[in-house]
C-alpha cells in the first residue's frame, strides 16, 4: 500500500480525518490503499491557502507560470511507471 496525504498550502499533510476510504483492486478486491476523508477543517485550510496563493500566482510572469506547469508535466512523466502501476492497481 502507498500513503495518501492532502496537499494544503504547499505542504503534504496527514489529515486529522476520523474517516478513511479503502481503495480496492477491481481485479481481486484486495486493498490497494486507504485515503483520508478530508474534514471540514482540512477543506477550509486548503481553500484559505489557495486564496492566499492566488494573488502571487496572478502576479507571476506568464513565462514563469508556463515553466512551473512544464516542470509539473516533467515530474509526471518521470513518475510515469509508478503512476501506471498505481492506476492499474486501482
Amino acid at each position: 500500500m502507498y500513503e495518501v496525504k492532502h496537499l494544503i498550502s504547499g505542504s503534504w499533510t496527514s489529515s486529522g480525518a476520523a474517516r478513511e476510504l479503502t481503495v480496492r483492486s477491481p481485479h481481486d478486491g484486495e486493498p490497494v490503499t486507504r485515503v483520508p476523508v478530508a474534514s471540514a477543517a482540512d477543506v477550509a485550510a486548503a481553500v484559505a491557502g489557495a486564496r492566499r496563493a492566488a494573488p502571487g500566482w496572478a502576479r507571476t510572469a506568464p513565462a514563469a507560470r508556463a515553466a512551473a506547469v512544464l516542470a509539473a508535466a516533467d515530474a509526471v512523466e518521470a513518475a510515469a511507471d509508478e503512476l501506471a502501476a498505481i492506476m492499474s492497481a486501482e
